[in-house]
């Protein structure tokens, strides 16, 4: 891997323990609504934080990292990766469509 990406790996990795850093804060926060309702606006601070976070990410990721490091994975790899992703993504959405299901018939 050449420096450049090897450099953006780490800063990526940082970005992504900051980010989980800020996730462990929002669910501090929820808890702490829970028990407070006044404390709703830690919580709202949280969760702009973990989108500021992960939107940067995100950008730099997609933008400056992904695309230029399929240079590093053969043809079978890419063809493996996205077929991985490919099953995540049925399955997710499949379980996140299922539970809207649900909840609209519970809810009748």
């Amino acid at each position: 891997m050449s420096d450049v990406h090897s450099k953006l790996m780490r800063s990526l990795i940082e970005e992504h323990a900051c980010g989980r850093k800020t996730v462990n804060g929002s669910e501090s926060a929820e808890r702490a609504c829970i028990i407070d309702e006044t404390e709703s606006s830690q919580n709202i601070k949280v969760v702009e934080g973990v989108g500021r976070v992960f939107s940067h990410a995100i950008e730099r990721e997609q933008g400056q990292f992904f695309h230029q490091c399929m240079q590093y994975l053969s043809k079978q790899e890419l063809e493996n990766t996205l077929q991985e992703f490919s099953d995540f993504d049925r399955k997710m959405m499949h379980t996140k469509h299922q539970q809207i299901v649900e909840k609209m018939e519970n809810d009748r």
